[in-house]
């Protein structure tokens, strides 16, 4: 989807995004590969899984979601939580599989710059109720990118949005 607002001197960028796959339940193997598999033949740049990736502990659910190995793209896949990979467990050894694994880039509240664009992935914010240690929602990572910069922010829930907003942390916010 092209966008106005995207300056005209960068190079296009093709993003694939991934969010709520469910995986377990009523989600299963197979489903899991159609959408790797449909989701490479899109040839993306990037990957942006925003959440939910699962729905059960990482010791019932791990052979079912080894397609995610598969997912392929220029300049890699980018994964942040969202409050289903807190509700099963410790989130962490969703965390540990997908970025050591799975060849996932975990953004837990950091960011990354391709191609001049400022990609900011935030935990989800029901990570602050999870106990884990240095592992919390930070609206301020934000403030890492530059704001004259296309940014990026990856997020598992909208409501976030608000916050963005009314603390003031971009000048220019234009929502896709």
């Amino acid at each position: 989807m092209p966008l106005s607002s995207y300056p005209k001197h960068l190079p296009p960028i093709k993003l694939a995004v991934i969010s709520d796959l469910h995986g377990g339940g009523v989600v299963h193997l197979e489903q899991i590969a159609k959408v790797v598999e449909r989701t490479n033949e899109l040839r993306p740049d990037v990957i942006l899984f925003v959440g939910d990736a699962v729905d059960g502990p990482r010791s019932l659910l791990e052979d079912l979601m080894k397609p995610l190995k598969f997912l392929q793209s220029k300049y890699g896949t980018y994964f942040v939580t969202g409050n289903h990979e807190y509700f099963y467990g410790d989130a962490m050894e969703w965390i540990d599989l997908f970025n050591n694994s799975y060849g996932m880039n975990v953004l837990d509240n950091k960011v990354v710059h391709i191609n001049n664009v400022c990609i900011v992935g935030l935990n989800d914010i029901s990570s602050n109720r999870s106990g884990i240690t240095n592992h919390s929602f930070r609206l301020e990572t934000l403030l890492e990118c530059n704001s004259n910069t296309p940014i990026i922010l990856m997020h598992h829930n909208p409501i976030i949005a608000d916050r963005i907003v009314l603390k003031k942390f971009l000048k220019h916010v234009k929502f896709i």
